[in-house]
């Protein structure tokens, strides 16, 4: 006789007191996902109450559609927008686009690329003092001064660390 690969059907019982396969079948998922659910409502014998395990699933599912609604711009919307908290998100969400708006249009560099870029030509700057200062030391010097002034100006310029 061949084995049939198919789920078994749910056997009538009591819904005070499901067993895994039935409790599964009643919400609508497979034994494995139900046994995964481990914060759903368990009888101390191991079996489902049938009630509140739908009042549990139909909570937990209004509770991730409220969060995914409340997250998207039309849910922080329908909020009232009086809420301090909502007049933050909206300029964060501003400020990040506006970012994204620059970085886009070639206006700012990610600060670890700019720091790359100045370290490599401040490596270079160097070898250069050193090659310079074996020949002339006089023009090495002036160099130096130029560019620690230029330094400077950059560090104004960008207002803090350069």
């Amino acid at each position: 006789m061949a084995r049939s690969s198919r789920q078994p059907e749910p056997q009538p019982v009591g819904v005070s007191a499901l067993k895994q396969v039935d409790a599964a079948a009643l919400v609508g998922v497979s034994p494995r996902a139900l046994r995964q659910w481990r914060d759903c409502p368990r009888n101390l014998d191991g079996t489902y109450p049938g009630p509140q395990l739908v009042a549990w699933l139909v909570e937990r599912e209004g509770n991730r559609v409220r969060q995914r609604y409340e997250m998207t711009e039309e849910g922080m919307m329908a909020i009232d927008s009086g809420d301090p908290v909502l007049r933050r998100w909206r300029l964060a969400k501003a400020e990040r686009e506006e970012l994204a708006l620059a970085v886009s249009r070639g206006e700012l560099v990610p600060a670890d690329m700019a720091q790359n870029i100045l370290a490599a030509v401040a490596s270079r700057l160097r070898r250069f003092g050193e090659w310079l200062g074996k020949r002339d030391a006089d023009a090495a010097g002036r160099l130096d001064r130029t560019i620690a002034g230029a330094g400077d100006a950059l560090e104004r310029e960008l207002g803090g660390d350069a």
